[in-house]
C-alpha cells in the first residue's frame, strides 16, 4: 500500500461517518479533481445514514444536476452501507441503464481498491462467479443491481431500492415518457422490497409536476423530502427531517465555490424559464408564473351586489377514477367598471349520472346567487362529445344554457385572462373555511394556475378562461362604454345599480 492509500485508508478508520467516508474515497474515483466540500453534502449524507440507521423508510431528495447526486447515493452511501451491513441487496434504476453501469463500476473500482480493502477486507469479499458490469455479489450474500427505468428485475428482491434520475429531461413534456418512471416505480419496484423495512430513495432534478417525484409528493403518506434549490427560496428549501438551509438571502446560490453567478445566470439563460424553474430550483414552474401572474389576483370578501353579466362555465369529465380528469365549474363576474370577479369554482371526480346531477345543482345555486347567469358548458370533440353535449342541454334546459366547443388550444384560451390578471383586474372571492378538507377552492384554483401549462391537472384553469372569455363576449368594452347590451333572457334580467343612471344624484340621509 502507498503513502497515499495509507493516509485514506487512516483517515477512514478515524471514524465512520459517510461524510468522511465521502472525502476519504474521493480520490479514488475522481483522481484528476480536488474535492471541495459543501454543506448540501452535508444534508443529503445525513439524510442517507439515516436511512442506513432505519430512521427513514422512503426518502426524496430534489436537487439541481451536477452536484455529486450520484456519486453520494449510487456510488459512495452503498459502498460505506456495506462497511457494516454486507448482506443487504441493492436495486438501482435510471433513465439511462448506461448510466446505471457506469455508477455500478465506480462502485467495483471503489470497493477492490487497495484502502478500501485494507480498511474493510475482513468485512466482506467480492463472490467471483457474479462479477458483472450491472451486478454483482459478496460472500455475505449482498447484491448490487442496476436496471434501466421501465426495465425488470424479475425475481429479484431489494433491501434497498434506489432510483437516480428516472426520467430524461428530453421527456419534460412527454406524458408517455413520464408515465413510464410513474408505472417503473408504482407496478414494478413496489413488488421489489425484500421486506416492510425495505428502504426506498429517489434523487432527481425536478422536470414536470408530474414526474416521479410529482407523483410521489402526490401520493407517498410518511416520506421524507429533502428539497435542495439553486437559488435560496425559503418556501422550496426544505426537508421533512431534522435540515435547516443554511442560506439566508433570497436567490443565494447553492455552491458558488463550484457554480458563480456568472456560470448560474449563463445556465439560466439557456434552460429558459420551465428549465430553470424545475431542472435549477426543483418547482417545475417559474416564479411568478410565465404565463399567469397569480399574485396579482387579489382575494376579496365579496363580490359587488350589481354586476353587468355572470358566467358559469362547466368542464365536464365523464369518470371518477383516481387516474380521470375532475369535472369543474367556475362562476365569473364583469362589472361596469370591468372588474373580473372569481366568485365560486369547484372541482370533482363523478360517475356521468352523478355529474348530471351535480350540474344541476350548481347551475340552481348559481342562479339563486346572479339571476343573469348565463350558462356555458364546454363541448368536446367528436359523435360522443356531440351525444354527451345534448343529454346535458337536456338535463339543463330550464336555464339559459350554450354548448361551447373549444377552437384553439388551452394556452392560446387562457392567454386573455392571464392578460387581465396582468393588468391587476381580477378578484377572487374568499372560500370559506373548507371543513374536513386539506385546501379550499381558492388554493386549489390558485395552485391550478400557478401551475399552467405544466400542472397535472388544468380542468379549474379550463373553466375559470372559458367563463372570462365567454364574458369578455357578453361585456366588451371600447373607449370606457359598453359596446354589448347584458345579456336579456327570461332569467338574465340583473336590477340595474341606480348609481348606474346618469340621472341618479344619490339618496337623502334621511
Amino acid at each position: 500500500m502507498t503513502d497515499r492509500e495509507k493516509a485514506i485508508t487512516d483517515q477512514i478508520l478515524k471514524g465512520n461517518s459517510l461524510q468522511e467516508f465521502i472525502r476519504a474515497f474521493w480520490p479514488i474515483l475522481e483522481p484528476g479533481r480536488e474535492y471541495v466540500h459543501n454543506w448540501h453534502i452535508d444534508a443529503i449524507a445525513d439524510h442517507l445514514a439515516a436511512a442506513s440507521m432505519g430512521h427513514i423508510e422512503t426518502l426524496l431528495i430534489n436537487i439541481p444536476p451536477r452536484f455529486m447526486k450520484s456519486l453520494m447515493v449510487c456510488v459512495f452511501w452503498f459502498s460505506w452501507t456495506w462497511t457494516f451491513q454486507p448482506w443487504t441487496r441493492w436495486l438501482f434504476g435510471s433513465y439511462d441503464d448506461g448510466l446505471s453501469i457506469r455508477d455500478s463500476l465506480k462502485c467495483r473500482r471503489l470497493i477492490t481498491s487497495a484502502p478500501y480493502r485494507a480498511a474493510f477486507g475482513h468485512v466482506f469479499n467480492l463472490a467471483g462467479d457474479q462479477n458483472q458490469k450491472s451486478r454483482f455479489e459478496n460472500d455475505k450474500t449482498g447484491l448490487r443491481l442496476s436496471v434501466g427505468v421501465g426495465g425488470g428485475a424479475t425475481g429479484e428482491g431489494g433491501d434497498y431500492i434506489v432510483f437516480d434520475d428516472p426520467t430524461k429531461p428530453l421527456d419534460a413534456d412527454s406524458p408517455a415518457g413520464l408515465l413510464t418512471g410513474v408505472r417503473w416505480w408504482d407496478e414494478t419496484m413496489s413488488t421489489r422490497g425484500n421486506s416492510e423495512q425495505t428502504v426506498r430513495v429517489g434523487i432527481m432534478q425536478r422536470l414536470n409536476e408530474g414526474d416521479l417525484s410529482g407523483h410521489m409528493l402526490a401520493t407517498e403518506r410518511d416520506m421524507v423530502h429533502l428539497c435542495i434549490p439553486m437559488r435560496y427560496e425559503p418556501e422550496l428549501a426544505k426537508s421533512t427531517y431534522l435540515f435547516t438551509d443554511p442560506r439566508t438571502e433570497p436567490d443565494e446560490l447553492l455552491w458558488p465555490l463550484r457554480f458563480s453567478e456568472k456560470t448560474i445566470i449563463r445556465l439560466e439563460r439557456r434552460l429558459g424559464p420551465y428549465g430553470t424553474a424545475g431542472q435549477l430550483q426543483q418547482q417545475p414552474v417559474p416564479r411568478g408564473n410565465a404565463l399567469i401572474q397569480v399574485e396579482k389576483i387579489q382575494i376579496v370578501g365579496a363580490a359587488p351586489a350589481y354586476v353587468y353579466a355572470s358566467v358559469l362555465y362547466f368542464d365536464k369529465a365523464a369518470s371518477d377514477k383516481k387516474t380521470s380528469d375532475f369535472s369543474a365549474a367556475a362562476l365569473l363576474s364583469i362589472t361596469w367598471e370591468g372588474e373580473i370577479f372569481i366568485e365560486w369554482a369547484e372541482h370533482l371526480k363523478l360517475t356521468t349520472y352523478r355529474r348530471e346531477q351535480w350540474m344541476h345543482q350548481v347551475a340552481s345555486r348559481m342562479r339563486r346567487r346572479r339571476p343573469n347567469v348565463v350558462i356555458y358548458v364546454e363541448q368536446e370533440g367528436g359523435s360522443s362529445g356531440l351525444d354527451s353535449m345534448k343529454a346535458t342541454l337536456r338535463n339543463l334546459a330550464e336555464f339559459d344554457i350554450h354548448a361551447d366547443p373549444p377552437k384553439t388550444g388551452k394556452i392560446a384560451r387562457a392567454v386573455p385572462f392571464a392578460a387581465q390578471v396582468e393588468a391587476g383586474n381580477v378578484r377572487m372571492v374568499e372560500a370559506p373555511p373548507a371543513e374536513g378538507e386539506e385546501t379550499n377552492w381558492n388554493e386549489d384554483v390558485i395552485a391550478e394556475l400557478r401551475m399552467f401549462p405544466l400542472g397535472k391537472h388544468d380542468d379549474l384553469v379550463d373553466v375559470v378562461d372559458g367563463a372570462y372569455n365567454r364574458l369578455f363576449e357578453l361585456g366588451q368594452v371600447d373607449n370606457g362604454a359598453r359596446t354589448n347590451p347584458p345579456p336579456q333572457s327570461e332569467y338574465s334580467r340583473t336590477p340595474r345599480p341606480p348609481w348606474a343612471d346618469d340621472d341618479w344624484e344619490g339618496h337623502d340621509d334621511d
